[in-house]
């Protein structure tokens, strides 16, 4: 069988020895096949290096199937340079096919399991232990969450936590239970550790922010898309002020709509909008029917506001 033709990136992934190397593609671009001759460079004896022994290389992959089809296509090249291989090499590769079932081609769960058992009696760990199934892995998240929350908020001795009985009651006891479940799964992040360590004046200048950047620019978004905001500036361009104030809550109306798209800082844009549909009739901003030269323009505003 005639050697495989590799590409000028291939050829460099392939023949880098020192320092990191990172493969890049999309799928069914050769990654599992720059891989799985990358591996077998290591173990191929040439002029220029000693191979390794198979057992000086680690192959993580990310699912057991994967583990499953870089094991099996590393085999199957094996066999295809034995086929082809000189005769001086040939009990080379017959040996290193017979080592392969001993190949570190696994999960980083299976790898690292492994290494927890050959070194069990040191970690004081008992080696029959097994790894925990995600499904399994969430009910008992989920009763710890509950567990806790229980005694926090009905402690059979002492007083309940009032703060977290406050934050029961608005968000009600399943939403609390998926807001601390959010919390916990981002427990071991870098961010989380930097704000349990921040003061509250900063939790609240961040919120803020985020309210102002994310938040009220997305609502004010929404209101500009929302078809009603569409009919509303038609009834604007078709009615015609009949008193001063009806006039100036038009512009006041517009002005705030402009702003909603303009503004650096929508939460103030959606401050100054709201007050202007005001329909209760009082205030400096009521809208009245004898402000409208038509009682259906009048109406249909207040359908539409």
């Amino acid at each position: 069988m005639s050697a495989p033709a590799y590409t000028d990136e291939q050829r460099r992934a392939l023949g880098r020895r020192r320092g990191a190397t990172a493969v890049d593609a999309g799928a069914g671009c050769g990654k599992t096949f720059v891989l799985t001759e990358r591996f077998l460079s290591h173990l191929e004896p040439t002029a220029d290096e000693t191979p390794l022994d198979i057992d000086r290389i680690v192959a993580i992959t990310f699912t057991d199937a994967a583990a499953r089809e870089m094991r099996d296509r590393i085999r199957k090249r094996c066999r295809e340079r034995l086929e082809t291989a000189p005769s001086d090499t040939v009990a080379f590769w017959r040996d290193l096919l017979r080592k392969l079932d001993t190949a570190r081609v696994s999960t980083i769960h299976s790898f690292a399991s492994k290494l927890v058992r050959d070194h069990a009696l040191a970690l004081g760990v008992d080696p029959a232990f097994t790894v925990l199934d995600p499904a399994d892995a969430a009910v008992l998240k989920q009763m710890s969450i509950d567990d806790t929350l229980r005694s926090r908020l009905a402690p059979r001795e002492g007083k309940a936590d009032e703060d977290l009985v406050d934050t029961a009651a608005e968000f009600d006891l399943r939403g609390l239970r998926e807001r601390v479940g959010a919390l916990v799964e981002s427990a071991d992040s870098p961010a989380v550790a930097r704000w349990l360590k921040a003061k509250p004046i900063e939790l609240v200048e961040a919120w803020r922010k985020y309210y102002v950047e994310h938040v009220a620019k997305s609502y004010a978004e929404q209101v500009l898309r929302d078809p009603t905001v569409a009919s509303l500036r038609e009834l604007m361009a078709e009615s015609t002020p009949t008193t001063p104030g009806f006039a100036d809550r038009l512009d006041d109306l517009g002005d705030a709509l402009r702003s909603l798209a303009t503004d650096r800082d929508p939460d103030e844009a959606l401050r100054r909008f709201r007050p202007l549909l005001n329909l209760s009739g009082s205030g400096k901003h009521a809208w009245t029917t004898k402000d409208w030269p038509e009682k259906a323009q009048k109406e249909a505003f207040t359908k539409t506001a």
